[in-house]
Order: C-alpha cells, then structure tokens, then sequence
C-alpha cells in the first residue's frame, strides 16, 4: 500500500461524526452476537465496540492498514468455497462489502447551504437504492473484524480498508505476500 492512499484514508474519509441519518458514536455492547437486520438501523448499530470506538482516525500506520486487509482477507478465506445455484458465499461477502463502500460513498446529502456525505459510515437504508444492504450485512459478520480495530480506526475507514482489501484479493494477480 502506498504512503498516498494511508494519507487519503487518515485526511480524506475519516470524518465519522453524527449525519442525518442517525450515525454516532457506536454504545458499548457487552458481548458480540450475531445480528439480524431487523437489529440495526444504521451502520454505528451494526459495526460495534466494547471499548471507546474511534469517530475519527488521527493516527494510522502502514502496518495497521495491513493488518486490517489480513484480517478481511482472512474471513472472506474462511467462507465456503462451494457454489451452487444462488449460493456463494464468498461472492456474497465480497459484493456486500464492495456495496456498502460504494454506496457509502455515493450518499452525499445537503440542507441547501451545506453538503457531507461521503465516506462517513453514514447509510440511509431506508434509499431504495440501498435496499438489501443491511441483509447482506448481517449475514456477513465483517463486523467482527471491525470489533478487533475499533479503537484504532473509525468505521468509514475501515469500510474502505475492508472493500479495497476484497477488492485486491479478488484480482487475478492478488499475491497474498
């Protein structure tokens, strides 16, 4: 990973504070479970911390960044290879987590004086066009992942770290080393 993307990721996106939709800082939960998509409403009640979860990134290093890929990596690793008709486990994990970096992105919103948006881990599942993102969510338990980062990295962040690390394991030159 190059020193311009980290810089991008620590500058650019990590701004994760409260936006219309409801996203804030994640409460404490005292123990993991799984979620079902009727448990959350936005993206701060699905990517959870026991301990004080980061609203922003302020310092990151490579090796943070890589951990974090080997950590994504590794779950969508764990996933069933098996693919039969409307089942993919992999290709299930991978897409939802790709869609919810993009349409994350894509959710820019303004009051007429001012716009945000962006990556900011804020998702109005409500949008049509996110219809069945907080299903595939749930299913995938990239939340998990998260849980083990959360006091280093806010949740927009690690949202791209986590897409782009699929991203780059699903290229046909992907080199684990």
């Amino acid at each position: 990973m190059r020193s311009s993307h980290i810089a991008l990721l620590i500058f650019g996106s990590a701004n994760a504070a409260k936006c219309p939709f409801g996203f804030g800082d994640s409460e404490d939960k005292s123990s993991r479970r799984i979620l079902q998509a009727n448990d959350f409403t936005y993206p701060s009640e699905y990517f959870t911390c026991k301990k004080t979860a980061r609203a922003r990134t302020t310092n990151m290093l490579q090796s943070d960044y890589m951990d974090i890929a080997r950590a994504v990596i590794s779950q969508y690793e764990a996933l069933p290879e098996t693919v039969g008709d409307n089942h993919n486990p992999r290709a299930a994990y991978a897409g939802c987590l790709v869609r919810l970096a993009g349409h994350d992105f894509m959710d820019f919103r303004t009051d007429g004086t001012t716009s945000t948006g962006g990556s900011d881990a804020c998702v109005n599942f409500d949008e049509p066009l996110n219809a069945g993102l907080k299903e595939c969510m749930a299913k995938s338990a990239f939340s998990d992942v998260y849980a083990d980062f959360c006091t280093q990295i806010s949740v927009a962040d690690f949202i791209i770290i986590a897409s782009e690390a699929i991203m780059g394991r699903l290229a046909s030159d992907f080199d684990p080393a």
